[in-house]
């Protein structure tokens, strides 16, 4: 019967342009009608858990270092509300001459200083809300793979993300330094070398990373 299941979700899936998972949840159901005996329905729905365990694992998977999860932009901008409610401690990130990022634990950057944003070359920081540090300072390496900064087979090298990843595996303070290889103006290779400071920052039960960055005199 199972082997019967198959063939016949095999078959359909070919005719229909639909997603493997609205495909397989509208057979579902379909069989479920079709079913002689329970037995047949019950393959069908074996055959969705485990099409959706194996798609799950693939997602989770498709990163050479550093997980690809990611918030869509309304959970980050609501992220972002919570931090501008900081207002006192806004008003001094924005006064210090160091770059400052606050990031949430998809390492999306939820908040950054004017420091920050003049160093890229944003107007201001809601520009770059959602995106990682990488893709901001354009990382040469932050585009190898389609889930970005974090995530290609250079990125395990990287200072920056090693103290980030740490500070959120310890919950404690961490300190590195990084060599970044970011595009010019002309697309040449440029190093930035940074003093990484990495915090845990709690709101409103919700964890964040500071991350400040100090550039370095180049080598």
């Amino acid at each position: 019967m199972l082997v019967l299941c198959f063939h016949f979700l095999y078959d359909l899936q070919k005719k229909a342009r639909l997603s493997i998972n609205s495909f397989l949840i509208k057979e579902l159901y379909k069989s479920k009608k079709k079913a002689n005996n329970l037995y047949s329905y019950l393959a069908v729905l074996k055959i969705i858990i485990g099409y959706n365990k194996g798609e799950l694992l693939l997602k989770k998977t498709k990163t050479y270092f550093a997980s690809a999860e990611r918030l869509d932009r309304d959970e980050v901008y609501s992220q972002t509300v919570k931090i501008l409610g900081l207002k006192k401690v806004i008003s001094v990130l924005n006064t210090i001459p160091n770059m400052v990022a606050i990031l949430n634990k998809e390492r999306q950057v939820v908040f950054a200083n004017k420091a920050f944003t003049e160093m890229i070359g944003l107007k201001n920081f809601e520009e770059g809300l959602g995106k990682r540090p990488g893709e901001l300072f354009k990382c040469i390496y932050a585009h190898d793979t389609k889930y970005g900064c974090g995530t290609a087979k250079n990125c395990r090298y990287c200072g920056a993300i090693l103290t980030v990843l740490k500070c959120q595996e310890t919950k404690q303070k961490q300190e590195g330094d990084a060599l970044v290889t970011v595009f010019g103006k002309n697309k040449e290779h440029i190093p930035l070398h940074l003093n990484v400071l990495a915090d845990t920052l709690n709101v409103d039960d919700q964890d964040f990373y500071i991350v400040i960055m100090t550039l370095k005199n180049s080598q």
